[in-house]
Formats: structure tokens, C-alpha cells, sequence
């Protein structure tokens, strides 16, 4: 059997056109590279044990928009059942192989966005953009238990750490107005949403890219990521400058690394809400991580996912305990 990596590079290349050349500096060639270089006989260091976490988080949440919902984790096979669910062919293509990185993180964010709630509600939303030509949203939620809900995703990029409150204030109010000036308005009309709740979540990573140690098991663990202060002045920012918002929540969003042995061993995303509404349905992120046994190669072990917030400490824990099976990987069997 081909072991976990070549899984992870034959699934993206089977999202785009197999004829199209893969543009060096797209994130599908940094990814496709990335595991290209964890070989069978040696162990992946930190870039490429990162790489492999991403890979194996994307690829699961985009297996999950394809149809792959409800499945039991110990049964659960890398695959794709609809691939149209994930986009159209041209939207694979520049979603995964564009020159523009940043593009290619706005999808991937978009989408595993949408898988959760997919996985959350045991549904498969359909991505709008790709359904009408003009300025709409991401998707929307439409079930009986809940109020109608319509959810649009934007990424700050670049780095934010070092930049005044008046630069960050203007990236969100960028953002803010093409929503409520076009996307929201647009997205109920066109999908008769009009009394639709409305959700908005910022994707802020790169703000700040600090690490910090944290002690569990024995171990020291360094934490990458933004820090509480960081978000809180996020928050401020943003408040400060609003007294009343056209949307009923925003939240963001920001992804925590873990490592250990100069490997990174976990990924969470974290999320904190600016303004929120009770019938809306929260966005709580995906937590992936390597379990003990985690080598960062060919016969790494087990990983597991949860579509559930959680705390560092919990984090930290879960990478010594024996949880539930997301991922095994054997070592490949000789050919």
C-alpha cells in the first residue's frame, strides 16, 4: 500500500487538471513538495512534518465537502465521492495551483470552514459563489432547527503584528463594506434569505507568529501562534470603531501550531467572537494532531481530528492519550 504522504499528494492532484502544469509558486507545488521529502527510511523535520499536518487537514475537510459525511473514524478512507460538491474544475485549479498564495489560503480557509459545518449538521452546503455570477457569499445554512443562517469568510494577509491600529482598522473596514454593501445584500435576494442571520469570520494568522512554551506530560511544548493580548487587541480595534454593525456575529479565527522535537505534532484554530448572537451557530475550528506514536514519516502512527474548541492544555494532553483513530498509517508494504 502507498504509504500516508503519496496518499496526501496523489489526493491533491486528483483535485486539479491533470494536464495543467503546477506553477512553482503555488501552494499545491509547496505542498506536493513538502511530502515528496518524507521518505521511508528517515523521520520529516519541522517543515515537513507542517506540511503533512496541513495536507492531512485540508485534504480531510475537502473529502468531507466531496460527501464523505457521518463516516466512522476507525472506517474512514482519504477519498472523494462528488468532486463537483468541491468546486468546478477551474475553481480546484486556482483554488489549489495559483501564483497568488494568498488566494490559494482564502480557499482552503473557505472550505474548511464549510466542511465543519457540513460535519457539524450532517449536511453538505453548496459553495454560492460558484452558483451565481454576482458578488454572493460563501454558502448558507437552511435547516429547520435553526435559523437561517448565511456565512461569508475573509483572510487578513500579511503579517499584523507591527501594524498601527488606523492600518488594521482599514483592513477590516475593507472587508466589512464589500459584505454589507454587496455580499450579504446580494446572497439574501438571490437566495430569498431575506431575514437570514449573518455571520462573518476573519481568518487572522498571520498576525503574529509568537511562540511560548507550555509543560504537560513531562515535555516542554513550544506554542505557535497569536497570543490573548494580540486578540484582544484585535477586538478593541474593531469595537472601538463601531458602535452598531450590519451583522449579526463576527469571529475570528487564528491557527495554533505545536511542536515537539522539532517536529509540529498539532494544529489547532482558535476562535473568539467580536460581536455574537445566540441563533447563530458557532464556528468552534478543527483541532488535527499526531498521536504519541507520531514520527513525522512514513509510520507515524495515528492522527486524530476533532471538530470541537479546544484548550492548549487539552491539546497537549490528547498528544499522550489514546483518543479516536482519525488516521492510521502502517509502514508500505515492500513492491
Amino acid at each position: 500500500m502507498p504509504d500516508f504522504s503519496d496518499s496526501l499528494k496523489s489526493f491533491f492532484l486528483d483535485l486539479v487538471d491533470a494536464e495543467a502544469e503546477i506553477n512553482e509558486e503555488s501552494l499545491l507545488s509547496e505542498r506536493i513538495s513538502g511530502l515528496e521529502k518524507i521518505l521511508p527510511d528517515s523521520e520529516a523535520g519541522t517543515e515537513e512534518s507542517e506540511i503533512l499536518l496541513k495536507s492531512a487537514l485540508d485534504a480531510t475537510c475537502l473529502s468531507i465537502l466531496s460527501g464523505n459525511i457521518g463516516r466512522n473514524p476507525t472506517d474512514y478512507e482519504l477519498g472523494i465521492e462528488d468532486i463537483t460538491n468541491i468546486g468546478q474544475e477551474d475553481e480546484r485549479n486556482e483554488g489549489l495551483n495559483s501564483i497568488k498564495y494568498g488566494k490559494s489560503r482564502d480557499w482552503l480557509f473557505e472550505n474548511r470552514v464549510r466542511a465543519w459545518y457540513g460535519n457539524h449538521l450532517d449536511s453538505i452546503f453548496p459553495d454560492l459563489t460558484q452558483k451565481h455570477d454576482e458578488s454572493v457569499c460563501e454558502f448558507a445554512i437552511q435547516e429547520e432547527s435553526f435559523e437561517n443562517q448565511i456565512i461569508e469568510c475573509k483572510r487578513f494577509n500579511g503579517s499584523l503584528v507591527e501594524m498601527i491600529d488606523e492600518k488594521l482598522e482599514r483592513k477590516f473596514e475593507r472587508h466589512y463594506e464589500k459584505v454589507i454593501e454587496k455580499q450579504f445584500p446580494s446572497t439574501e435576494s438571490l437566495e430569498n434569505l431575506e431575514n437570514a442571520k449573518r455571520h462573518l469570520l476573519l481568518e487572522i494568522t498571520d498576525y503574529s507568529s509568537e511562540t511560548r512554551i507550555i509543560e504537560g506530560n513531562g515535555t516542554e511544548y513550544e506554542v505557535e501562534g497569536c497570543r490573548d493580548e494580540e486578540i484582544g487587541r484585535v477586538k478593541d480595534i474593531i469595537l472601538e470603531k463601531h458602535e452598531d454593525f450590519e451583522i449579526d456575529q463576527i469571529t475570528l479565527v487564528w491557527t495554533i501550531l505545536y511542536k515537539d522535537e522539532e517536529k509540529v505534532k498539532g494544529i489547532a484554530e482558535r476562535t473568539e467572537k467580536i460581536i455574537s448572537s445566540e441563533e447563530i451557530i458557532d464556528y468552534q475550528g478543527w483541532n488535527f494532531f499526531g498521536h504519541k506514536d507520531f514520527t513525522g514519516n512514513q509510520s507515524f502512527g495515528k492522527l486524530l481530528c476533532h471538530h470541537e474548541a479546544k484548550s492548549d492544555e487539552w491539546m497537549i494532553a490528547a498528544l499522550d492519550a489514546d483518543n479516536q483513530v482519525f488516521f492510521t498509517q502502517k509502514p508500505a508494504e515492500p513492491t
